[in-house]
């Protein structure tokens, strides 16, 4: 392709001939400058014929097959083959809205005149607004360190320019969250001011691809302690000074969720490098948990971690009915 569109769609694709055309189809239906980059990693069932077939009377498709080295990989390799000026990236299982090409449309095309860097559609989930508007490049670092803003790679604009190929430079054992730590690493990428749309432009479907990631995941702790060192490496040192207390809580939060039905911790959920960062850091970031979260922290013994289960169950029982209650 020796034109330059508006944006490339990159769409990784693993075994996903059972719903591949809907995603196909709302491409097509797109009424903006677009390329839609599809890149096969290395699938074993029809996915790359029915790929191929819609290329074939759409040259704005383009069909590239891989060995199979997982969604980060090709999430890469569909960067590097993309023309356009801006990126969006659609999995396989998932759709566009028309609104996708009002934004393009609207916000994007003149292309480098755009002063905006990254912009985000709404997302019912944690991004719910009314207006168009722009927050400043700290105020988003530290939501998505939050993850007070959804940190799928979808529904949202990348220019192409802050790509760098570090954003994927990540073990292919990671398979979940990789998303999380492509954010964070291109959010350094910038200083520019980031959009965020009242549109939503993207529809997740979470119940047709029964080998998605969300589904079939298993954590565990030598998983845990990979991927917080890629966390960790994310960050220069002056970033992760300057963005500690965001770092800290979070990590805070996702030890207490991993940890809280467990009534006997286990020595590697406490013998860890992030366990060891948090109780360093937490006196000092002015972050005050609420008292069942505090207790999770310090309890050791089974028996009392037994009966703060109980509790903090009973607990959310009654939050639920109180918000029951309040709608």
């Amino acid at each position: 392709m020796s034109r330059r569109p508006l944006i490339s769609i990159i769409v990784p694709v693993y075994n996903a001939a059972n719903f591949i055309e809907d995603g196909i189809k709302s491409i097509i239906m797109q009424t903006c400058d677009y390329e839609a980059v599809f890149i096969d990693d290395g699938s074993t069932d029809n996915s790359g014929e029915i790929i191929q077939r819609y290329a074939a009377d759409n040259p704005r498709i383009t069909y590239h097959r891989q060995a199979n080295q997982g969604v980060v990989r090709a999430r890469a390799n569909g960067v590097s083959k993309a023309n356009g000026e801006w990126i969006t990236f659609l999995d396989a299982d998932d759709l566009l809205t028309p609104e996708l090409s009002t934004a393009v449309n609207q916000w994007i095309r003149g292309g480098s005149q755009t002063q905006y860097d990254i912009i985000i559609g709404r997302d019912n989930e944690k991004l719910p607004t009314s207006t168009d508007h722009t927050i400043d490049i700290d105020t988003y670092r530290r939501k998505v360190l939050l993850q007070q803003i959804l940190t799928r790679p979808v529904g949202r604009f990348y220019r192409r320019s802050i790509f760098t190929g570090w954003e994927f430079d990540l073990p292919r054992e990671i398979v979940s969250a990789e998303d999380f730590l492509m954010n964070i690493r291109l959010m350094f990428q910038t200083d520019a001011d980031v959009l965020l749309l009242k549109e939503q432009f993207y529809i997740v479907r979470f119940s047709v691809n029964p080998q998605s990631a969300m589904k079939t995941f298993k954590g565990s702790f030598a998983y845990g302690r990979l991927f917080y060192d890629c966390y960790k490496a994310s960050f220069n040192k002056m970033q992760w000074s300057e963005y500690l207390p965001e770092t800290i809580r979070h990590n805070y939060i996702v030890w207490y969720h991993e940890n809280r039905k467990r009534w006997k911790v286990p020595r590697e959920a406490i013998e860890c490098d992030s366990y060891r960062d948090i109780k360093a850091h937490l006196p000092h970031i002015g972050f005050q948990p609420p008292l069942l979260m505090k207790l999770n922290w310090k309890l050791r013994n089974p028996v009392t971690r037994a009966i703060l289960d109980i509790m903090t169950r009973f607990n959310g029982i009654i939050s639920r009915q109180i918000k029951s209650l309040q709608h």
